[in-house]
């Protein structure tokens, strides 16, 4: 499924204040080795069934987010 946002070989960026549409399969996709210091704060991601997923290339630790994730 096609994320709503894509970062790829991204570096430094913040995405707050976000709300996720109702039936969101992907919020966010990090891409690219280059991708880092990513960070999500003050967003309401509920609907999203993923609000993180880790696409070819990105870390693990490129993003970090403040928003409680939906119980698997």
């Amino acid at each position: 499924s096609d994320p709503l946002i894509l970062l790829r070989n991204t570096r430094r960026a913040l995405l707050s204040g976000n709300f996720s549409p109702e039936g969101n399969q992907v919020f966010v996709r990090t891409e690219g080795s280059a991708t880092a210091n990513i960070r999500l704060s003050g967003n309401d991601l509920s609907s999203s069934a993923t609000q993180v997923e880790r696409g070819v290339g990105a870390k693990p630790d490129a993003i970090v987010t403040d928003t409680p994730q939906r119980p698997s």
